[in-house]
């Protein structure tokens, strides 16, 4: 798979993919242009095409053809992949173990299919009279029991068992999908007295279903022991932490709409279906994950939550807020009356427009929501509002929404602004992974440092030119650690690809090297002519500056013999340069 991905960078510039969108404009070894995923007026989105990548200084945007792609057309890795492939006239090929996986896949989605139309035929014969009656006291038109494909698993041990009996693969994989048991040497239903709800992944293929009992269908004993909802386990095709109910149809209206509606239950996303809002979803059987969350900002990144108004649902409310919050969405909650859902509202003959006007600011909901579980007139209750409300403030990387919320929190706590900002600062600091290498140490924070930033970048631009003055490149007097590592890798490099050579770079020295080619502060355009004089002059600025280093830390030093030591290495350098001046 890499080389294939490999190969589709080879035959495509990334110049070419990008301005099938937008058009670019030349400056220096970069080009330019408005950033096409943010609003802006001054052009601040950067394609380098040696290194194949971009990177928008404004919204921080970057990444490769595909990333590119991705984000622009919201596709999934996958299918950025199968575009860029047939673009660039490569064969996707796929060693045996991966046909085979894909063979098993489709098998399992052709049975999902078949049981989801078997199903679905129980449902509308007239001994199923009671469950569509059932589905229409819930607020289902037919025409919705039939969009959304739903059906009967009925209340017997052997529906399904004897519809796939003679076909023992076809059992075999009934029972790895989760739709049978088997027992004792036979095979027997899991979905018993349920209304099928099939779960559709976001290319329309069925990947398991969610069953919800009916009690009439049910004796006492059943009714005690059966759980309301049951969902397909995970399998080849179904993994629930990165499905959503819904995402079949609500993907286009989410792009339209630019917000997704979540809500808990497969009834709250039919009914606003039903009436025509398209942009809603809910989580199976889980609470919400990141991956959930990561799958919709391939759509938007506004998410208006709807979770039910009961206790459990607020809970789940103010846990998604903490999600939304660290993947830097934007994220509203509407005010559902207590102990309603969405189903009921709409049942009631409200509307979804109606309910969003109830909407507040997420972070807004969560501060009032936090401040409310404690005695805020107190210093007690004041410092364990804070203790929740910190971390969650410190999961945004925007300053200015976190600026702007500090200031809400400030004003209802009479706390000074200055003091929460220095609680964030440090919240901040104990999330960082204190085990990082050191090189890794505040890599993205602003230095005086430009110098030596400036010298990687032309040095990486001109490999060709750098042979007649190799012998002056000298990592030895970097000070920045990641400069000293690049420049190293440069002076000792095995090929003249600046590609080959970023590769070639520890994981934790790649980006940052790619941030520097991509950095416009960092001007090293200059006529070719001048690039060895320009570098030979840079290189002369970087001793210079070494130099002075070692006569500060010289006169800061009270150890004769470590002070000693390091006149001599001064005197060395001195002794050096004028050699090389001659």
């Amino acid at each position: 798979m890499q080389d294939q991905v490999e190969e589709i960078k080879n035959r495509l510039s990334i110049v070419d993919v990008i301005e099938e969108y937008i058009p670019l404009k030349k400056a220096g070894h970069t080009l330019k242009t408005l950033c096409p995923f943010h609003q802006e007026k001054t052009p601040s989105f950067v394609v380098n095409p040696d290194i194949g990548i971009f990177k928008c200084f404004g919204c921080n945007e970057s990444g490769d053809m595909f990333a590119f792609v991705m984000k622009k057309e919201h596709l999934t890795f996958k299918e950025a992949l199968e575009k860029l492939a047939r673009k660039a006239g490569v064969t996707l090929t796929k060693d045996v173990t991966q046909l085979r996986k894909i063979d098993r896949k489709e098998s399992a989605y052709r049975l999902n299919k078949r049981v989801t139309d078997y199903y679905n035929r129980i449902l509308m014969q007239e001994s199923a009279k009671p469950a569509r009656e059932y589905l229409h006291q819930r607020g289902f038109t037919d025409e919705m029991i039939q969009t959304a494909q739903l059906g009967l698993a009925p209340n017997a041990w052997d529906t399904l068992s004897k519809k796939l009996k003679q076909s023992p693969k076809q059992q075999e994989l009934a029972t790895e999908l989760g739709l049978l048991q088997h027992k004792n040497d036979r095979h027997y239903d899991r979905f018993r007295g349920r209304i099928m709800f099939p779960i559709f992944n976001g290319q329309n293929a069925v990947v398991g279903f969610s069953g919800r009992s009916l009690d009439f269908l049910l004796n006492t004993e059943e009714q005690a022991n059966s759980a309301k909802y049951m969902n397909s386990p995970q399998s080849v095709v179904f993994d629930k932490s990165s499905v959503l109910y819904g995402m079949n149809r609500a993907k286009e209206s989410i792009i339209k709409e630019k917000s997704a509606i979540l809500v808990e239950g497969n009834v709250d996303v039919l009914l606003l279906h039903q009436e025509g809002t398209l942009n809603a979803l809910a989580p199976l059987g889980t609470s919400l994950t990141e991956q959930h969350l990561r799958i919709i900002k391939h759509w938007t990144e506004n998410v208006i939550l709807a979770f039910d108004g009961d206790d459990a649902g607020k809970k789940a409310t103010l846990r998604a807020l903490e999600l939304l919050g660290s993947l830097d969405f934007s994220s509203w909650v509407v005010a559902l009356p207590k102990n309603y859902d969405v189903a009921q509202w709409i049942q009631e003959g409200k509307t979804w427009k109606e309910l969003e006007e109830t909407k507040v600011e997420g972070p807004l909901f969560y501060i009032l929501n936090t401040e409310s579980q404690h005695d805020s007139r107190t210093v007690n209750g004041k410092k364990e509002t804070l203790q929740q409300l910190i971390p969650y403030l410190s999961n945004f990387s925007s300053p200015v929404v976190t600026t702007h919320y500090l200031r809400i929190v400030a004003h209802r706590f009479d706390i000074p602004e200055e003091t929460l900002h220095q609680a964030i600062k440090a919240e901040k600091r104990k999330k960082k992974n204190p085990k990082r290498p050191i090189q890794t140490v505040e890599l993205n924070a602003k230095d005086d440092n430009q110098l030596e930033k400036l010298l990687v970048k032309i040095l990486s631009e001109n490999l060709d030119q750098l042979t007649p003055i190799q012998n002056k490149i000298d990592p030895d007097f970097i000070a920045n650690p990641i400069c000293h590592e690049i420049i190293s890798i440069i002076k000792d490099r095995q090929s003249l690809q600046i590609k080959e050579l970023i590769h070639s770079a520890p994981e934790e020295v790649r980006a940052i090297w790619q941030d520097f080619l991509l950095d416009e502060r960092l001007d090293t355009r200059v006529e070719d002519e001048d690039v060895q004089a320009a570098i030979a002059q840079l290189l002369a600025r970087v001793k210079e500056q070494h130099t002075n280093r070692l006569q500060r830390k010289i006169r800061q030093i009270n150890n004769p013999e470590e002070s000693s030591q390091l006149l001599q290495n001064m005197l060395e350098l001195i002794k050096d340069s004028s050699n090389k001046k001659r």
